[in-house]
Order: C-alpha cells, then sequence, then structure tokens
C-alpha cells in the first residue's frame, strides 16, 4: 500500500505534542511492514521532501499555522498522488486538515483520526474560569456551543472512515457532533518499544513524576493541591513538572506561576523541567517512584503509555482513555481527577508501599508490551488494508 499522513504537527519543527509523536510512529512503523508511507508536515523554515528511509518519505510545506497548513497540504498530496497513486489518506480532526483534501483527491478514501477536537480542549481547560460568574453570564447571553458551526466538525463530514483510540472520545464525538456512534471505528495508538528496551534500571525513589504540558486539562493545578497533602503523610516525596508552560486555571498568563505560589512553602521539594527530547524520557523516567497524571480528561495519553513501558506505577485519570489503558489495575491507579484528595491517597499509597507499586509496574508494562507495542503495531498493515478494501467495495 501506498499511505499518506497529513499532518501540520511533526517532529522535529512542528512537534507540539501528542499528534507529532502519533504519526512519526504509525508512519514508521508502517514503512517497516513493508508499505510505502508518505508524510506532509508542516514547518517554520523553507519547505522541503527528502527520505527517511527507502520506505518513508517526508514533505514540509513552509507555514506557521494549521489553518495555513489545511490550505496548502492538498496541492502537495495531489502531487505525490500523481507521481504514485495514493491508497489511502490519513489526518487529524484538530484544525479541521480534512477540510479540502477530498476537493483534490475525491477518489482516495479518507480517514480522519480523532485526538481532541478544539472544543474539548477549551471546555477542559476553561474548567475553573468558567464558574466565574461573569463567564456563566456570557455564556448564558451567547448560549452554548454549536457544534454545525465548527470547522473541524464540517471537515470530518468528509471522512470516509473516521478512528478514534478511546472509547471515551468516541462518545463524545459521537454525542456533540451527532454522528452515529458505529461510524467511529475504535484505532487505539501504537507505540514502539524500542526506546525503553535499553532504558537504565530503575532504582529506589521518592520521586512523583508529573509529564505533559502545564495546562488545565492535564490536572496539574488538582495534583499542586494534592501535594501538601501527600507531604503530610510522606515527608521524603520530591515532584518533577516536566512539560512546558501554559495559561493558568484562570486564564493567568503562566501555569508553572501559579503552581509555584500555591506551593511556595514546599518550593524545596519541588522542581520544574522545560520540555525535553524523546530520547530523554526513560532516563527520566527511571527515577521515578510513581507518575501521577491526573488529567481532567484526555484521550490517550502517550505519556501514560511511555509510563507504563517503563514498568513505573501510574495515578491516573478515570476520565478519559486511561480507562481503557490501565485496564486490570483500575481500581488502585485511576482517581476522580478534581479531587486532591483521591489524589494524595492513591500517591502515597504507592509511595508507601513499593512492593505493591512494583507489582503493579510491572502489570503495566506487560500490557503495553503486549497490546499497544505488540499487538497494535502487528495488526496495523491489516487494519489499514481493510480500510483501502472497504472503500473499494463500497
Amino acid at each position: 500500500m501506498h499511505l499518506l499522513f497529513i499532518s501540520y504537527e511533526y517532529p522535529p519543527d512542528t512537534g507540539f505534542g501528542g499528534i507529532a509523536t502519533y504519526v512519526q510512529q504509525v508512519a514508521q512503523l508502517l514503512s517497516m511492514q513493508g508499505n510505502y508511507v508518505d508524510v506532509i508536515a508542516g514547518t517554520p523554515h523553507v519547505g522541503k521532501q527528502y527520505a527517511i528511509s527507502s520506505t518513508l518519505r517526508l514533505t514540509l510545506l513552509q507555514c506557521n499555522s494549521c489553518e495555513a497548513f489545511r490550505v496548502l497540504s492538498p496541492r502537495a498530496a495531489l502531487l505525490i498522488h500523481q507521481d504514485y497513486p495514493v491508497d489511502l489518506i490519513e489526518v487529524p480532526e484538530y484544525g479541521a486538515e480534512a477540510l479540502y483534501i477530498k476537493s483534490e483527491l475525491s477518489a482516495v478514501p479518507l480517514a480522519v483520526k480523532l485526538h481532541t477536537p478544539r472544543f474539548l480542549i477549551r471546555r477542559l481547560n476553561n474548567y475553573y474560569y468558567d464558574k466565574r460568574w461573569f463567564r456563566r453570564i456570557k455564556s448564558f447571553i451567547l448560549g452554548n456551543y454549536r457544534y454545525q458551526k465548527d470547522l473541524e466538525y464540517l471537515a470530518i463530514q468528509k471522512a470516509d472512515f473516521i478512528l478514534s483510540p478511546s472509547t471515551s472520545l468516541r462518545k463524545i464525538v459521537s454525542s456533540e457532533w451527532r454522528i452515529p456512534i458505529d461510524r467511529i471505528q475504535l484505532s487505539p495508538y501504537p507505540y514502539s518499544s524500542s526506546k525503553f528496551q535499553n532504558s537504565p534500571p530503575s532504582l529506589p525513589t521518592s520521586l512523583v513524576l508529573y509529564f505533559g504540558r502545564l495546562e488545565t486539562r492535564k490536572g496539574v493545578y488538582a495534583l499542586a493541591q494534592a501535594i501538601p497533602k501527600i507531604l503530610l503523610e510522606y515527608p521524603q516525596a520530591t515532584f518533577m513538572f516536566l512539560g512546558k508552560d501554559s495559561v493558568g486555571p484562570h486564564r493567568e498568563r503562566s501555569m508553572k506561576a501559579v503552581l509555584c505560589s500555591l506551593l511556595k512553602k514546599h518550593s524545596s521539594a519541588i522542581t520544574f523541567l522545560d520540555a525535553v527530547s524523546l530520547d530523554e524520557i526513560p532516563a527520566i523516567l527511571s527515577k521515578a517512584a510513581v507518575v501521577v497524571l491526573p488529567s481532567i480528561w484526555e484521550n490517550f495519553p502517550n505519556v501514560c503509555l511511555e509510563s507504563m513501558l517503563a514498568g513505573k506505577p501510574i495515578v491516573g485519570s478515570r476520565e478519559g482513555g486511561m480507562f481503557d489503558m490501565l485496564e486490570g489495575v483500575r481500581e488502585v491507579s485511576l482517581v476522580d481527577p478534581l479531587d486532591p484528595d483521591d489524589i494524595a491517597n492513591k500517591t502515597v499509597y504507592f509511595l508507601k508501599n513499593p512492593l505493591m507499586a512494583a507489582q503493579i509496574g510491572l502489570h503495566n508494562q506487560q500490557r503495553a508490551q503486549a497490546f499497544y507495542a505488540t499487538e497494535v503495531t502487528s495488526s496495523l498493515q491489516s487494519s489499514y488494508q481493510k480500510l483501502v478494501n472497504d472503500f473499494s467495495g463500497s
């Protein structure tokens, strides 16, 4: 098959988060399975095209936003198709990148992969802010979200196939965008475990690690509220926030500044580290006693998957994709992400019970290796071939 992935986000120039990581992973894995794979992505620099391997090629389009990218990418896709016919195109729903593709390539099947729509990101990041009285008045006057005017909704209507990594996002999109749920196919992220095979061994530690962008939706505000409670029960604990800064829970300029103010009495126990390269993640994870990811809601966080592959116990959110990912250890691992006491209690449990933490970590590692790194990865070829066959037979 000749597969084409179109995504503004792709490492390193636009490797902003989970979409970039996913596209890089799936493109590499499919090319290794004997498919020819093209990727079209954005760059702020001069555009170019080059081969990553004999079966994987990257085309970079110069632009500074996904809005500009979605206008430029269909023409680039058409040129690739004219040179070597494409069997299937996949794009993210984020940024409405599918909006104009069918106008250039109507005969090529188009799959839209759900990651997290913008309306949902805004709703989650405004969780605390929207509770203020003036926001409630504004919402009452302007009314609720109108999905029919959402460009991402309009773009997904052009898809031949809709794919979702998690059951939670599948349900949300079906409900919010009035799409029959059987139109949305479950398609978990694959993940190569190769970078964890030679990672450093875990050492005894009291480090509580959070990693991901410092955003409201990822639960860092509730985690900060839990930290004094954790230290009361386990004074030797230390904490690392690994990730880029973002706005605070009430639209403050800096979430990091909010967290520092909230935790100023415990500053000696807290470390902030900006984003690091993917290659550095295994070494950092090896130092953690427990990874805490209390997202208000999150689709299918790669940070959870990486923590599982590193053999770490995880305090995760019962809302979103971690419910799927942490199957078998939900009772001991999942928390109410809006309850700092619940976050603190589960974290302290792992810190005080290192043998149980090691057992849970081993379970997580075995599940991630057996399912996401092996079963899902091995089935990629047949999954995409089925989409191509289904389109041809429709």
